[in-house]
């Protein structure tokens, strides 16, 4: 009898072991790659220590000596990255972390382009991204209401005519009836110099990237163009949203999604499923750990993760119509121009 005792528990034993939730997790396909991961953020800024940080964890989920090689490929706005991206082998060896600009600039550009980043592979994004736009202090002004009664060309500090604080600048003199005239060659170390010197009056940016002329003495946060998950940190304000006409809210809409999708992870096209499953696993894996969403917290990062299936069909909703899109947004960029140069020609 005892006999049969010890081997009804040994069978137990090994039935417990040898159940679906006893046993051992299958290593990710990702598991022992080397992983080129292509940031078009520059050394230092918000993107590189996102990709970083996120490389890391990535790094000690897959184990087994994996890799993961974050290169700075910023040339073109980031347009390099997606060329060497869209050019790669596609096995999964090659990611990108973009700027979310470059889908406007994709939708804004009446050729057609070298790669189509609808058809790309989503693997996720990261973060949202509180866009505001700032008052320096030699601004004669602190709220919105006495910009708009300025009466004239206000300056801007912007990066390149076609860069999101430009179109962000454009959008709300189109919409909103402001003068905001932007002035070019700012990266966002230079902008935070330029309102603190007096040299611009205003600038548009990520809070976040912005956070520390925010916190300047006499730096006024005028508006938020759109509101993030941890906007409140930075202070009370309206929205671009609230204030908008009617008329613009699919503009309003089309800006949202871009600053909501900050820290875009796609690879290339053509992904076997397997190897796009893989990468979502790993994406969500890692942007769900404790650890690392305390860093993120840590670095002041407004981590706001989302899947790369809902993405994807986010973005293939945004290019579905880019036709009607182009025309209306290009419409309201051309009343924008105007208004910068204190005009109110086709507006």
């Amino acid at each position: 009898m005892a006999v049969h005792h010890r081997m009804a528990a040994t069978l137990a034993a090994w039935l417990c072991l040898t159940t679906p939730a006893a046993l051992a997790e299958p290593p990710n396909l990702l598991a022992g790659r080397t992983i080129d991961f292509l940031v078009t953020g520059a050394p230092g800024d918000g993107y590189d220590v996102a990709a970083r940080l996120f490389a890391r964890h990535l790094e000690a989920l897959l184990g087994q000596d994996t890799q993961v090689v974050v290169r700075n490929v910023t040339d073109g706005g980031g347009l390099l990255a997606l060329q060497q991206l869209f050019a790669a082998e596609p096995d999964g060896s090659t990611i990108v972390m973009m700027l979310s600009g470059l889908l406007l600039d994709q939708l804004l550009e009446p050729e057609a382009p070298d790669f189509a980043l609808a058809e790309a592979t989503w693997i996720g994004k990261l973060t949202d991204s509180t866009r505001v736009l700032l008052a320096a202090p030699a601004a004669p002004y602190n709220d919105l209401a006495g910009l708009l009664a300025a009466g004239e060309p206000q300056t801007l500090a912007a990066n390149r005519a076609n860069s999101s604080a430009t179109i962000d600048a454009l959008a709300i003199n189109a919409l909103l009836g402001t003068q905001l005239r932007p002035v070019y060659g700012y990266d966002t170390s230079g902008k935070v110099m330029a309102m603190l010197r007096g040299e611009v009056l205003l600038t548009t940016g990520t809070a976040s990237s912005l956070a520390s002329l925010i916190q300047s003495p006499g730096v006024t946060l005028l508006l938020f163009i759109y509101k993030g998950g941890s906007a409140a940190h930075f202070g009370a304000a309206p929205t671009l949203a609230e204030l908008a006409p009617p008329e613009g809210r699919r503009i309003v809409e089309l800006l949202d999604t871009v600053a909501r999708f900050g820290r875009l992870m796609l690879g290339p096209p053509g992904l076997p499923p397997d190897v796009t499953a893989a990468w979502r696993d790993a994406f969500d894996r890692v942007t769900t750990d404790p650890v690392f969403l305390a860093e993120a917290k840590a670095l002041k990062l407004e981590m706001a993760p989302l899947g790369g299936a809902e993405v994807g069909a986010a973005i293939r909703r945004l290019f579905a119509d880019s036709e009607g899109l182009r025309a209306e947004m290009n419409r309201l960029l051309d009343c924008g121009r105007a208004r910068a140069e204190g005009s109110e020609a086709g507006c």
